[in-house]
C-alpha cells in the first residue's frame, strides 16, 4: 500500500496545513522523475486534502476498517432529510419555471424560487455547522494518534464516513444554488 503522506514527504497527521500540504505537494511533483510518480503524487494531494478520504486513508495504513458509508450515521440522520427536502424543492422550482409557457407564469414562480434559495442557503449552514463539529471531534482525537483506544478507531471511522456525506451535501447544495441564481438571472434578462 502506498503511503500518501510519504509521496508528499509530510509526516502522518489528522490535520494537514493547507498551504503546508500544497507546498509539499508542488515539491514532490517538482522532484518527481517519472510519469507514474507524478500520478501518484497528484493521487496523494487529493487523498490528502479531503478530510473523509485522508481518514479512510489512514485507517488503512494503521489496518483498521473504515466505517460503511451506505447511509449516514445516527448524528446525520435528521440533517439527511433536511439536505434531501431542500434538494427536492429546489429540483422542482427549476423543473416548474422551466416548463412554464409564459414569462408572465415564470415571473410568478420567482418567490418559489428564492423561498427555495433560502433553504438551500439555511441547509447549507446546518451541513457546515455539523462539519465544524466533526473538525472539533477529530481535534480531540490527534493529540493521541496514531494510539488510538479500539472505541477511539471506531470513532475516527464514523468521522471519515461522516465527512463524506457532509462533502457530498455542500456539494450538491452549491450545484442546486448555482441552478437557481442561473434560472433567476435567464428570468430577469
Amino acid at each position: 500500500m502506498v503511503d500518501y503522506f510519504a509521496s508528499l514527504g509530510i509526516a502522518r497527521g489528522l490535520f494537514i496545513d493547507e498551504p503546508g500540504l500544497k507546498n509539499a505537494w508542488h515539491a514532490a511533483a517538482a522532484r518527481a522523475a517519472e510519469p507514474n510518480e507524478v500520478e501518484e503524487i497528484h493521487r496523494a494531494y487529493a487523498v490528502l486534502r479531503e478530510p473523509a478520504r485522508r481518514i479512510e486513508h489512514m485507517l488503512e495504513l494503521h489496518g483498521r476498517p473504515a466505517a460503511g458509508g451506505e447511509k449516514p450515521g445516527a448524528r446525520l440522520f435528521d440533517l439527511f432529510f433536511t439536505v434531501g427536502a431542500a434538494l427536492k424543492k429546489a429540483d422542482a422550482v427549476v423543473a416548474q419555471i422551466e416548463s412554464a409557457p409564459s414569462a408572465l407564469q415564470r415571473a410568478g414562480l420567482t418567490p418559489s424560487l428564492l423561498t427555495s434559495l433560502d433553504a438551500l442557503a439555511s441547509t447549507h449552514v446546518a451541513v457546515s455547522e455539523e462539519r465544524s463539529l466533526r473538525d472539533a471531534q477529530l481535534t480531540t482525537l490527534a493529540p493521541v494518534f496514531p494510539h488510538l483506544s479500539d472505541a477511539a478507531w471506531e470513532s475516527l471511522a464514523s468521522l471519515g464516513c461522516d465527512y463524506a456525506f457532509l462533502t457530498k451535501w455542500s456539494g450538491e447544495i452549491q450545484k442546486r444554488e448555482t441552478r437557481l441564481q442561473e434560472t433567476l438571472m435567464g428570468k430577469i434578462a
